[in-house]
């Protein structure tokens, strides 16, 4: 019989594949909130007439921000014996926004926490193999439309093309996030729902199996949601 926590979880994960495999109305570029554009609603930061008229025909990520990492957040989320919930991030990794529409990430794997250490260790050394691969690199496009509506005091929602390189094999997949201009001197981006990385997309099901033996179990889920939360701040 399902524990009341095993359907939630199940829910989760059933909830969030559809949401991977959606259609295409997901590419459409959309601004929530969007102010006139001689007017500010002022509902996220403080923002005032003037600085929005100063910012107003300016591509928002050809400004000089600098990545936050104290304000972010990059975590994942996997699943062992059907209902296990296991909570991991990464202390140690890097975002660069580009004027080009285009940013990069770099992770480093052996900055992985569980809260474990026994756990991180073996992380680190079946699934990872940090001591071949010790990075994870990420290159993303933003959709230039919903760049273009982004100004101060407006959040959008913007379809991204990510070509993650892990574990000595590279993938592109799709997905979206929520960017917010927060007031005038904080950007943030985060994912709009959970980002789906399979085990056997980047050669790690063996890894896998050997976490499996370790901890002395049957079931490891092998596809893990992603989700982040990234912070930058202008520089004057």
């Amino acid at each position: 019989m399902k524990t009341p926590l095993s359907s939630l979880v199940s829910a989760l994960l059933f909830t969030a594949l559809l949401t991977a495999c959606a259609p295409d109305e997901k590419k459409n570029s959309t601004v929530l909130g969007e102010p006139a554009l001689d007017t500010v609603t002022g509902e996220i930061g403080d923002v005032t007439d003037e600085s929005f008229r100063q910012y107003k025909y300016v591509d928002a990520l050809s400004l000089n921000w600098e990545f936050s990492s104290g304000e972010s957040l990059l975590q994942y989320l996997s699943v062992k014996k059907r209902h296990v919930i296991e909570h991991n991030h990464f202390s140690q990794f890097h975002v660069r926004l580009h004027d080009d529409n285009t940013a990069t990430m770099k992770i480093d794997l052996f900055s992985v926490s569980s809260g474990i250490s026994v756990r991180d260790e073996r992380i680190r050394n079946y699934l990872f193999d940090t001591d071949t691969f010790a990075m994870a690199e990420a290159e993303v496009a933003f959709d230039k439309t919903c760049i273009n509506l982004l100004k101060p005091g407006r959040t959008v929602l913007c379809p991204l093309t990510t070509t993650l390189k892990l574990h000595g094999v590279e993938r592109a997949f799709e997905s979206s996030a929520r960017i917010a201009w927060v007031g005038i001197n904080t950007l943030q981006v985060k994912s709009q729902q959970p980002v789906l990385i399979k085990a056997s997309d980047y050669a790690m099901l063996e890894g896998i199996q050997a976490l499996k033996k370790l901890a002395g179990v049957d079931d490891i889920t092998e596809t893990v949601m992603v989700e982040y939360l990234l912070t930058f701040n202008l520089k004057s």
